[in-house]
């Protein structure tokens, strides 16, 4: 009979889920499984190729395409379940949340969703509540149905289980996570060479309206300028839009490389040799760091005129600042002048 609960949307929540139940010597068949993931999707693939099912106690799917119809009968299976552990891979959802509301936990050890973990430490973990963003009406019928509606107070025990460098607070607790589960799973790569191509970790900034798509291309060309062979490896986020990645596939020197796994694991499958990774101010830089030391690893910073929201602005001044305390950043040409420069 499982004893811990474990709740994932990601296949980068997941993996940080087995880091922190291996970091606790807890084992997964000793674990209930909450997937939430839409199927069929990439999302959802990426989880399922990752997924060892036969190792754990039991798996729930929950399907959030049609996430408030199907979140009463998640309630309702685990309406007052008792678990000793829980790992959750985010701190601020209103389903998870709610779920926390109608179960009862011995303590709860938050894992990294990756760079949100930084806004999510200064906002929220720092002061002790979330973000009052009721749902008004779906709170009613949950009510009427029996279900407690979430809290907006952040409850001890609380542990933050991160790759990040972040303070302890009066709120939670942190501990590193070394990943040294997936370090051991990743086959050792030689293919390293100071001619070789560039490798570009790929982000959804045009689809979330972070900066535009002549912002992302004058930065790749720029990139490109510095390879040794004039030829980038873009590996795709699973997030990104379709139409973004067909912009990238007709820049001239860009070949786009779809992981059915995270970027952790697919580059230790790439033949080509690499001579650098780069990226904007993806997660993926920091883990990534961890695995391939002898990899150079550099990020590329966008220009304060540059984001489309000031929201934008301070959050990716923040994982900046994080990321230069490990990671170099790349030194570029005037980005704009890249664009009449380069096809």
């Amino acid at each position: 009979m499982a004893t811990h609960l474990v709740a994932i949307s990601s296949p980068l929540q997941l993996i940080n889920a087995m880091e922190a139940l291996s970091h606790h010597r807890l084992q997964p068949e000793d674990c209930q499984l909450i997937v939430r993931a839409v199927a069929g999707t990439q999302n959802d693939k990426v989880i399922r190729e990752l997924l060892n099912e036969a190792s754990w106690a039991s798996i729930y799917w929950y399907d959030s395409k049609s996430k408030f119809l199907m979140l009463p009968k998640l309630l309702h299976h685990f309406k007052g379940s008792h678990w000793q552990v829980v790992v959750g891979g985010e701190l601020t959802p209103w389903w998870l949340n709610t779920l926390y509301a109608n179960i009862e936990m011995e303590s709860l050890v938050l894992v990294d969703d990756g760079v949100m973990t930084l806004a999510d430490h200064d906002k929220y973990l720092s002061k002790g509540r979330l973000p009052e963003k009721t749902k008004g009406f779906k709170d009613k019928v949950l009510g009427l149905l029996g279900f407690n509606t979430m809290s907006f107070e952040i409850e001890s025990p609380l542990e933050l289980f991160t790759i990040f460098d972040l303070e302890s607070t009066q709120y939670c607790s942190v501990s590193k996570n070394e990943m040294r589960v997936l370090r051991q799973q990743l086959a050792e790569r030689q293919a390293f060479a100071d001619d070789g191509d560039i490798v570009f970790v790929g982000q959804p900034l045009v689809g979330i309206g972070m900066v535009t798509w002549k912002t992302v291309k004058q930065h790749l060309l720029a990139v490109r300028s510095q390879s040794p062979t004039g030829r980038v490896i873009y590996c795709t986020h699973r997030n990104e839009d379709a139409e973004d990645i067909s912009r990238i596939r007709e820049l001239d020197g860009f070949e786009v490389v779809t992981f059915p796994c995270p970027i952790e694991i697919g580059l230790s499958r790439l033949e080509q040799p690499i001579s650098m990774l780069v990226g904007f101010c993806s997660t993926a830089l920091f883990t990534l760091n961890q695995f391939y030391q002898e990899l150079p690893i550099k990020f590329v910073e966008f220009e304060s005129d540059e984001y489309l929201t000031e929201e934008y602005r301070r959050n990716a001044g923040n994982i900046y600042q994080n990321l230069a305390q490990s990671i170099p950043k790349l030194e570029q040409a005037e980005p704009r002048a890249m664009n009449t420069a380069y096809p």
